[in-house]
């Protein structure tokens, strides 16, 4: 009896070898443990875009914190050598005029100086050294951030806000705000395998110089 063969894409073959190069024993031998994260998000994705337009937030907000809460462990601020989460994270099908995510919930970017509860801010000086680590490292398009003075976004929207400019290094090209001022640095995220954006929100301020 002849046996039966299978004709595999080549494309799939090399996602195979490429998956088992990156995580082979002679790279750690394990997964990372935000390949785990990345899974759970993908997958928490997928339960919040069955829900329809026209429910009571209770129907997704518990879903919408659990995502939040993974989503932080993989993009975050290295401010001289100390981690930084995101103070708040909004959720996109698709991105109105460059920057306001568009879901169930509302992009309040703006507003997130007002909710000091939740906010850890970022301090900086003139010499820090502001990085970035995001997982997958290969994103769909490197994050682009951005910053803004939330009370002239108060009154202009985002016209005001100013693209950051990043070092050969990797660093980012960030300046303190003015004593006694916050301002809101952000970015977008989205891989071809997500679903949606995911925009990242931090508050920064001026620290001890």
């Amino acid at each position: 009896m002849r046996g039966v063969y299978y004709r595999i894409p080549r494309c799939f073959l090399l996602a195979v070898l490429l998956a088992l190069a990156l995580y082979s024993p002679l790279h750690g031998g394990e997964w990372p443990p935000e390949a785990d994260t990345y899974r759970a998000l993908k997958s928490l994705e997928r339960q919040i875009v069955k829900v329809g337009s026209q429910v009571e937030p209770d129907s997704y907000t518990s879903i919408l914190e659990a995502m939040e809460m993974e989503a932080r462990k993989l993009l975050y601020l290295m401010v001289d050598g100390r981690p930084y989460q995101a103070s708040k994270i909004f959720w996109g099908k698709y991105v109105e005029k460059g920057f306001i995510c568009k879901f169930l919930a509302p992009d309040d970017t703006i507003h997130v100086t007002e909710f000091p509860d939740f906010v850890i801010p970022v301090p900086l000086s003139t010499a820090s050294k502001v990085s970035v680590t995001v997982f997958p490292a290969r994103t769909e398009s490197p994050p682009r951030f951005y910053i803004g003075d939330p009370e002239e976004m108060h009154a202009s929207g985002y016209d005001q806000v100013v693209p950051v400019t990043e070092r050969d290094d990797g660093t980012l090209e960030l300046a303190p705000p003015p004593a006694g001022k916050q301002f809101l640095l952000f970015t977008m995220v989205k891989n071809y395998d997500e679903l949606l954006h995911r925009k990242y929100v931090w508050v920064i301020e001026r620290g001890k110089e």
